[in-house]
């Protein structure tokens, strides 16, 4: 008894599946599926006639005085944003992050305290974010709820970014 699972075509069962894994790898991995392939410098590559995602680098910083600030390269593309404080209970009640570059904020958000010890903020962007030409400042700073910062409170920042993503726009 064959051990396959045939279909009315006579194919059998796990010949389609290695052809559905075959077009994912073709479809998420091009660097994998094509022996020739190439960054187009948008945080995608180029493969097999397909583009997918590259490799991303990220930044990040923890501190306890109530402020985190990293640094983003110019022409980079922000993918991913990070973000938690942790304090006393009680104390920093909400946070802010902001992306400020040549003086003009281009990202701002404040988020809340989920528990009495904290909160947290994560984002995947649909479209990566370009930063421009100068690099970017991001911030992240915990405030109690007089709007003090709130400075005994552990904060961490992380953003995710690919390299040489940006292309002038003529």
């Amino acid at each position: 008894m064959n051990s396959n699972i045939e279909n009315s075509s006579g194919e059998d069962y796990i010949a389609r599946e290695l052809r559905a894994i075959k077009e994912t790898i073709k479809r998420c991995c091009c660097a994998l599926a094509s022996k020739e392939w190439k960054v187009d410098c948008n945080c995608k590559c180029q493969g097999g006639g397909r583009q997918c995602l590259c490799v991303a680098n990220s930044v990040c910083e923890s501190d306890d005085d109530g402020v985190a600030t990293v640094t983003v390269p110019a022409n980079s593309c922000i993918t991913k944003i990070y973000a938690s404080f942790v304090q006393e209970m009680g104390e920093a009640k909400f946070a802010l992050i902001e992306g400020i570059s040549e003086g003009t904020i281009f990202f701002c958000h404040r988020f809340v305290e989920d528990s009495n010890f904290g909160g947290e903020f994560d984002t995947t962007l649909v479209q990566p974010l370009c930063v421009g030409d100068e690099d970017v400042t991001f911030t992240v700073t915990a405030f109690a709820p007089n709007g003090d910062i709130q400075d005994n409170a552990l904060v961490s920042l992380t953003v995710v970014y690919c390299e040489d993503c940006c292309t002038p726009v003529d």
